[in-house]
Order: C-alpha cells, then sequence, then structure tokens
C-alpha cells in the first residue's frame, strides 16, 4: 500500500469526523500502530479540527439564551402537571400516565435527535472545509510553479530570437588554466551595444558568491553585469550595455558583485 496515497485520500479526516465504517476505522488504526505518517497525519488532523472549531466557534445571541430558559421552565411546568395528573389519575383509579409521557418522551428525543444532527453536520462541514481548502492549495501551489516555469520558458525563447539576430556577435569564453573544461559564451549586439550572457559549463557558485562578467576596455576591466541564479531567471540573461571591448571575462566574486576583478577567481575568457 501506498501510505502516501492513503493519507491524502481522505480517509484521514473522515475517520476524525466519525464518518467512516467499522472495517475503515479498524483498518487506519492498524496502519497508524505500524506507520508513524499515518499516526502523525492523524494527529494533525485531530489538532486541526479542534482548533478550527474554537476558532469558528460563535456566541449565541441573547435571545437564543432567553428562549431556552423559556424552554425549560415549560417543560418544568408540564413535567409538575403530568405529576399532578398521575396522581389524580391513581386517586381515581385510572391511569392517564400512558397517554401524558409519550408525548414528553417524544418532544426530549426529537429535541435530542435535532442537536446531534446539527453537531454531526457542523463537525462535517468543518472536515470537507479543511480537506478541500488543502487540496485547493496544492493545486493553486502547483499552478504556480507551472506559470513560473512557462513564463520562464518564453523569457527563454524571446531571448534566443533575440541573440540568433544579424547583428549578433558571438564570443566564447574557454576555461583559462585550472578551469578547462568550464565555458561560457558572450551574445553582443553590435548595433545596440546589448550584452547578453549564458554560463555553458560553470560549476554551481556557494550562496554567498556570484558570477560577474568583466569587458576588457583597453586593457582595463569594465562591469559588464552579474549573472543572477536565483531559478528564475532564464539561461540566457540580458547583463549591462557595453559600448566597445577587445575580450570579456568571468570572475567568482561576493554576492552582489565588486568594484575590481578577483584574478584568482577567474573562470573563463575569451576576445572579440
Amino acid at each position: 500500500m501506498n501510505i502516501k496515497e492513503y493519507i491524502s485520500s481522505g480517509i484521514i479526516e473522515t475517520y476524525a469526523l466519525g464518518l467512516t465504517s467499522a472495517e475503515e476505522s479498524r483498518e487506519l488504526e492498524l496502519l497508524a500502530a505500524e506507520h508513524s505518517e499515518v499516526r502523525d497525519a492523524l494527529e494533525a488532523c485531530q489538532n486541526e479540527l479542534e482548533a478550527f472549531a474554537l476558532k469558528e466557534a460563535v456566541t449565541p445571541p441573547t435571545s437564543l439564551k432567553n428562549k431556552i430558559w423559556n424552554e425549560i421552565q415549560e417543560q418544568d411546568t408540564a413535567s409538575k402537571t403530568d405529576n399532578v395528573q398521575e396522581t389524580q389519575n391513581e386517586n381515581s383509579g385510572t391511569s392517564s400516565k400512558i397517554a401524558l409521557e409519550p408525548a414528553w418522551q417524544n418532544r426530549n428525543s426529537w429535541i435530542k435527535y435535532l442537536a446531534a444532527a446539527s453537531i454531526i453536520g457542523l463537525l462535517v462541514s468543518i472536515g470537507l472545509n479543511i480537506f478541500y481548502k488543502n487540496k485547493a492549495e496544492k493545486y493553486t501551489a502547483k499552478l504556480t510553479q507551472i506559470e513560473t516555469k512557462q513564463d520562464s520558458l518564453v523569457a527563454q525563447n524571446n531571448l534566443l530570437k533575440v541573440i540568433s539576430g544579424p547583428d549578433i556577435i558571438k564570443i566564447t569564453l574557454a576555461g583559462v588554466p585550472g578551469h578547462a573544461d568550464n565555458k561560457a559564451t558572450v551574445y553582443w549586439n553590435g548595433n545596440t551595444k546589448e550584452v547578453y550572457l549564458a554560463l555553458n559549463n560553470l560549476p554551481t557558485p556557494p550562496s554567498d558568491k556570484q558570477y560577474q562578467l568583466w569587458a576588457i576596455v583597453d586593457g582595463k576591466p569594465v562591469n559588464a553585469g552579474l549573472y543572477e541564479d536565483n531559478g528564475k531567471m532564464p539561461k540566457i540573461q540580458k547583463v549591462k550595455v557595453i559600448e566597445k571591448a577587445q575580450m570579456f571575462a568571468i570572475t567568482l566574486e561576493p554576492k552582489g558583485g565588486s568594484v575590481s576583478p578577483t584574478l584568482t577567481q577567474m573562470y573563463v575568457a575569451g576576445k572579440i
């Protein structure tokens, strides 16, 4: 049995509401004893139901209190009347107790059934709300994830069209000594001077580091932009506008970039 599928089937919520059959209850209790995931999910569901019930509790109106009090008084009066009638019947040798008791008992039973039905209805409503709320949150998260990927793909496709244009100059940045396997590509628009960067084969940087592109202009390094690697950005990224350059290079710098390149952390470089 797939425990994760069993937990997500809704059987735990149904059990917590007391709506499972005897066989379903036995099965869940056995699984809870054997699997901590089932036991934890059951406890979490019961805690959620209790917290939700307390949170959504509504203070009854004052009129309801008066109505209940009047009902109690009426019932008390009816009870006294029954006792008097019973005494009179006993004295007269007849018994109308049989006729009076069923009406009172039926009325009392009806109130009990109504209260029980209300409680069950409330619990079912709470359980279904929690169940469908969790489902909705899961589907919303999945939809957001899909939309994010779709947006990234659209951006990637748009960039691919741009770097395929006739004005684009492609510069391959090969690995420097010590990083022979590393590679990156710069796409430089000779007309607009816009620069696009793709990291073809560079190791994932530490969380406190970031790759920075440098343009070598008249022998001096000029900051050409940072490569953002947050999982949402496209692989090919637009960086800064560079009017002229003789070559490009990439170094690994502290998060946020550096004013000047750390030459000992240079990974790739390439001439135009």
